[in-house]
């Protein structure tokens, strides 16, 4: 594990980091191969933490940079950015589909669970109101399934702001091929309205996060 990475997140950012214990509960298992804690659902890999670069909690910084009051969170995953919320003191609700998951955190994150609620169900049921919405259970959609299934979402969860991942991907590969991410976020925004006004500079802010320690064409001097 990099210390000084998980240091910087924890002093700067006040990133918590949750009780990732090697277990198995129901079909759900998080084991160690590597660098990388992964969590695996019939023994196919879901979610992984790399412990070297920790990129996958930088992915969420713009999901807490742009969060505020009640907050709807889908997918718990490795509960990063669930944990990382509640520390801030948001107050979170988060729609997981697959109750081991569910079990797995409540078995060994006990206290974060209890500090939010947590609703088994797919977040395409879910109705109601709240302050943020940040959508994190994408796979292997492409770009159009992603934006078409955010599209049908917000129509039936009503919100002032809402991020998914990976949005900063689709900003990084248009950029790439038409030097265009900011006139695509633009573009993005008079499509699904409820994402945040922002400036350039904090878009590729985000953008910069999420690749962190990682190649990326939209900067390249960061990452050759």
């Amino acid at each position: 594990m990099d210390t000084d990475q998980l240091k910087t997140l924890q002093e700067e950012y006040n990133f918590v980091m949750p009780n990732l214990v090697f277990d198995t509960v129901g079909r759900v298992g998080v084991n160690q191969f590597g660098d990388e804690i992964v969590l695996s659902v019939d023994d196919v890999n879901w979610m992984v933490l790399n412990l070297r670069t920790f990129r996958e909690v930088y992915e969420l910084f713009s999901h807490i940079s742009v969060s505020k009051g009640s907050i709807l969170c889908s997918g718990m995953g490795l509960l990063l950015r669930e944990s990382w919320l509640v520390n801030l003191g948001f107050n979170v609700t988060v729609v997981e589909s697959n109750l081991d998951v569910i079990n797995y955190h409540k078995k060994h994150n006990s206290e974060i669970c209890q500090k939010m609620t947590i609703i088994n169900d797919d977040i395409h049921n879910i109705s109601g109101k709240y302050d943020t919405l940040l959508l994190d259970h994408y796979e292997h959609e492409s770009q159009d399934e992603i934006l078409y299934d955010v599209k049908l979402i917000t129509q039936n969860i009503e919100c002032d702001v809402l991020w998914f991942w990976p949005l900063e991907r689709f900003v990084e590969s248009y950029h790439y091929r038409n030097s265009g991410g900011w006139e695509f976020y633009q573009f993005l925004r008079r499509k699904i309205p409820n994402l945040p006004n922002i400036t350039k500079e904090t878009l590729f802010g985000f953008v910069e996060k999420f690749y962190i320690n990682q190649k990326s064409y939209f900067l390249p001097n960061k990452n050759e």
